[in-house]
């Protein structure tokens, strides 16, 4: 009979270098009590004799080189009691640590602990003989204490990150998404980058899960082509990627990303929950440019930032991804209180060809820049090259007339014909 005992920490290490992992590492990387080596042969030996009827013809040969030091801790009654918070009596940790195996001694103003050979592992400070007290005496028994602010900030719900993530999570909901959780590992086919710029996990759990992903959408990609029976599929995910960084560890950047899918999906279907989102935030100043990639999406800036982009991957397959860090910036719950207007408002639709390469939002900006009387802006109607605008006119101090209306609509047929070449039509 043969036993022996290793060295949990090398066990360890090996085990997780070569990536084998087997029942025997497992227990032994815990560390196994060395003292219990004896008892062990023993036993093996007495089942032996009584069911195999073999016969003993040797004794025990007990090679112990380096056996373990017994630690003995010294520990003072007032250690004790301010690190848990109130007053124990030095005979009731005394018996509780009898009663767990140690070998407690009182000595002035406290204890000296003696650790047994089955905890030497784990305990080595006195905050652990601390930690054994507390957990018998009875968490429940402690009183409910917050701890004393010498300094504090007021708590302001704009820089409460998991409020913002919250949110976020609880609009997508009731847009229709589902919230999905994929691996944050990825194989080389789903690494939008060369390999040399990804991280690169030196015990990958499968040959497809070697590098740490750069981008979410991949992911969600991989969803869509396990549910390939959905017709329809909406969902998004809210978590980390990771950005490589020469001798040190890897950014970790938090991203929301989204996927839609649908027949005949249109992107402005996709632009419109942007737009939704971004309002929610309470994020303004946004502008949509073409991505420049070259692919069919768009990229959103606020100012000259980069939010995040919207990508048409298929006719049907739309997805969408944005740094949360960034957004997070620009957050806002500021209301503006607009009193009930006291005087009514005048609604003017106008039709211009225009070509349609200028954007939306170009030519919103440019109607609203024109007077001050202009409330509101909204695209009725797209044919071809003609879109039709519903403009609303309103005064916080009159009425307004005819002449006040012809003479802002003079201004914006005039702008547009300067800036994007739009006539009436």
């Amino acid at each position: 009979l043969f036993v022996d005992n290793n060295d949990p920490h090398r066990i360890r290490k090996t085990s997780m270098g070569l990536a084998i992992r087997s029942e025997a590492a497992t227990l032994n990387e815990k560390g196994v009590d060395v003292e219990k080596a004896m008892d062990a042969i023993l036993r093996g030996v007495e089942l032996l004799e009584k069911i195999a009827d073999a016969k003993l013809i040797s004794g025990v040969f007990d090679i112990y080189p380096n056996k373990p030091k017994i630690q003995a801790l010294q520990i003072l009654e007032t250690k004790i009691n301010s690190v848990i918070g109130i007053t124990i009596p030095l005979k009731t940790s005394w018996k509780i640590l009898n009663d767990l195996g140690f070998t407690p001694k009182e000595i002035k103003d406290g204890l000296e602990v003696r650790v047994p050979s089955w905890r030497a592992n784990d305990v080595s400070a006195e905050e652990d003989i601390i930690e054994e007290i507390v957990r018998v005496y009875g968490y429940a028994n402690l009183p409910n204490t917050l701890p004393a602010f010498e300094s504090g900030k007021p708590y302001n719900l704009v820089s409460d990150r998991f409020y913002w993530e919250e949110r976020v999570k609880t609009a997508f909901k009731y847009w229709g998404f589902t919230e999905v959780y994929t691996y944050s590992m990825v194989g080389e086919n789903m690494l939008e980058q060369a390999t040399k710029d990804a991280v690169v996990i030196k015990n990958p759990l499968t040959e497809d899960r070697v590098y740490m992903r750069t981008t979410i959408v991949p992911s969600l990609l991989e969803a869509v082509r396990e549910n390939k029976g959905r017709e329809k599929l909406r969902i998004f995910e809210l978590a980390n990627v990771y950005l490589k960084k020469a001798g040190s560890l890897p950014d970790e950047k938090l991203k929301l990303a989204a996927l839609i899918k649908g027949p005949k999906l249109s992107f402005l279907e996709a632009k419109g929950i942007v737009e939704a989102l971004l309002e929610d935030l309470g994020i303004s100043g946004v502008v949509f440019k073409a991505a420049k990639s070259g692919a069919a999406g768009a990229s959103v800036f606020i100012g000259h930032e980069l939010l995040g982009e919207i990508e048409r991957l298929e006719e049907d397959l739309i997805d969408l991804e944005f740094d949360f860090e960034t957004l997070l910036k620009h957050v806002s719950l500021k209301k503006v209180y607009k009193p009930t207007p006291r005087f009514p408002e005048a609604i003017e639709d106008l039709r211009f060809e225009i070509g349609e390469q200028i954007p939306y939002e170009k030519i919103v900006r440019t109607i609203h820049e024109q007077s001050n009387l202009i409330k509101k802006v909204e695209l009725l109607d797209v044919y071809k090259t003609k879109k039709t605008f519903r403009i609303i006119y309103q005064s916080n101090e009159r009425n307004l007339t005819s002449e006040d209306i012809t003479q802002v609509r003079e201004k914006i047929i005039s702008a547009l014909k300067k800036h994007f070449r739009a006539e009436p039509a």
